[in-house]
């Protein structure tokens, strides 16, 4: 509560009051970026401060759940795509586990080894189910994990039951780049740029689209 008071009628209860309010609005204040700053500067009490960014970071809590709860659902109903490679499968995962963890949302490694496994299609059921009977399943490592799983998806490979790639179009492509490099290498670089682009919304833009509606 301001002290409404004349000066001169200030008890020493009082001055401790203002020396207390005054600590903490410089406290509060050093807290703040400049922006932030900006918006309190003009507030003489720390509990007017404190209230007045209590409401702003509420509706910004309630942005941030409502990201979280549209991420956990993609995160439940994570699953390898027709087509897709271990690395590509488990690249979109680290997206989601990377913006889920800037939200506050942290995950064990059984937790995630356990979603991972679960998100194979049928034709990897045997191994998947190895791998969750062994000791240190909950423990190991998601490197190694990938490891197994790569040296799996080439036997799979070898024996027909996945696809390869197509690591003779992929040179081809990659020749014909250089080519149109030489030829114009403005033209080039939007080509490149473009393809990074999609390659790095494919999996984004379910979400954000998703989050646009909220």
């Amino acid at each position: 509560m301001p002290i409404i008071k004349p000066k001169a009628e200030w008890t020493n209860e009082d001055l401790a009051i203002i020396e207390l309010n005054t600590k903490a609005c410089y406290t509060l204040a050093y807290a703040f970026s400049i922006n932030e700053y900006n918006k309190i500067c003009r507030l003489k009490m720390a509990k007017e401060i404190w209230d007045s960014r209590s409401i702003n970071y509420e509706g910004i809590k309630d942005v941030q759940l409502r990201k979280v709860i549209t991420l956990t659902r993609h995160y439940e109903s994570y699953h390898m795509e027709e087509g897709e490679f271990v690395d590509d499968m488990l690249g979109r995962l680290q997206v989601l586990l990377n913006k889920l963890e800037a939200l506050g949302q942290n995950f064990t490694k059984a937790q995630i080894n356990l979603q991972i496994l679960n998100s194979f299609p049928r034709v990897w059921e045997h191994k998947t189910t190895t791998i969750q009977e062994a000791r240190n399943f909950k423990t190991l490592a998601l490197d190694k994990l990938l490891g197994i799983l790569r040296v799996h998806e080439v036997h799979l490979q070898n024996m027909d039951h996945l696809p390869k790639r197509n690591f003779v179009a992929l040179k081809t492509r990659e020749t014909s780049s250089k080519r149109e490099e030489r030829k114009s290498p403005s033209r080039v670089l939007k080509v490149h740029m473009n393809e990074f682009d999609a390659s790095d919304n494919n999996f984004e833009i379910s979400i954000d689209d998703e989050m646009a509606l909220m």
